[in-house]
């Protein structure tokens, strides 16, 4: 496992199924999300500071 410095608390993952489930289901059809994709396209956050676990600390970002 990665070091808690890289974790996101469980917020971030409710918060992008909230933004999903809202979403009209035919728009988002076949499409594999990443939580942080959700809510920078779908709800327009741009600050992720809340979601670390350990403040200032911002995780690696996945390579796909």
């Amino acid at each position: 496992m990665w070091p808690r410095e890289q974790w996101r608390k469980p917020d971030i993952l409710g918060d992008a199924a909230v933004a999903l489930a809202a979403r009209d289901p035919h728009a988002s059809t076949g499409r594999a999300w990443l939580d942080e994709e959700v809510l920078r396209e779908l709800c327009n956050v741009t600050d992720f500071d809340g979601y670390a676990c350990v403040a200032g600390n911002e995780p690696m970002k996945i390579p796909w």
